[in-house]
């Protein structure tokens, strides 16, 4: 991540906030327009010995705002794909239904479901939703699928509003047959009432 102006600008401003300090401390123990300095006076040499540590301390804390401002967090590793993957085949064994995985439609450009459910006929099309574009993806073969007159039912579900982008959830639902996020207990009992329909 680079911080407004360069990934350089927590350093900067931290040599800055250095400078500041001993800048103030040589004001404060007064060298009284002598040049020799912050240690020349008698009562004066316990500065130098305050300033070491306090420059250590604003250094390291330096270096900790710079390695989080520059640092790139991965994103954790998510089971989300194999749940759903996981209530799907569970939901589709109890019932007796067909169910085919990571299957493509040429009817939308190859675009890939992660599950069909069903016969071909009026299949169940389940897109499991990692990222705003899977997302998008679900609308575009839903589209496909109303432009040809052909009925299906896609149920994009999605990790969740924040991985997909709420804007982006909302609108789905209007070009989908259902968009939802996802809850282990509501998509199984959801996926099995639309076989059940």
């Amino acid at each position: 991540m680079k911080v407004a102006g360069g990934q350089h600008r927590v350093g900067a401003a931290c040599l800055y906030a250095v400078g500041q300090m001993v800048e103030v401390a040589n004001t404060a123990g007064g060298n009284h327009g002598q040049r020799h300095g912050v240690a020349d006076c008698s009562g004066q040499r316990q500065i130098p010995r305050l300033l070491a540590p306090t420059l250590f301390r604003v250094a390291s804390a330096a270096q900790q705002l710079y390695a989080l401002a520059t640092s790139h967090k991965e994103r954790e590793a998510s089971n989300f794909k194999e749940l759903v993957a996981q209530i799907v085949t569970e939901v589709c064994k109890s019932l007796d239904v067909p169910v085919r995985h990571n299957a493509c439609f040429p009817i939308s450009g190859d675009l890939e479901a992660d599950h069909v459910i069903g016969q071909e006929a009026n299949p169940i099309i389940v897109i499991s939703a990692t990222s705003a574009k899977r997302l998008l993806e679900s609308e575009v073969i839903h589209m496909q699928y109303r432009l040809t007159k052909t009925p299906d039912f896609v149920l994009a579900v999605a990790e969740s509003q924040k991985v997909v982008g709420v804007k982006q959830f909302n609108r789905a639902n209007y070009y989908t047959g259902k968009t939802v996020q996802f809850s282990p207990v509501d998509f199984a009992q959801l996926l099995r009432g639309q076989l059940l329909h």
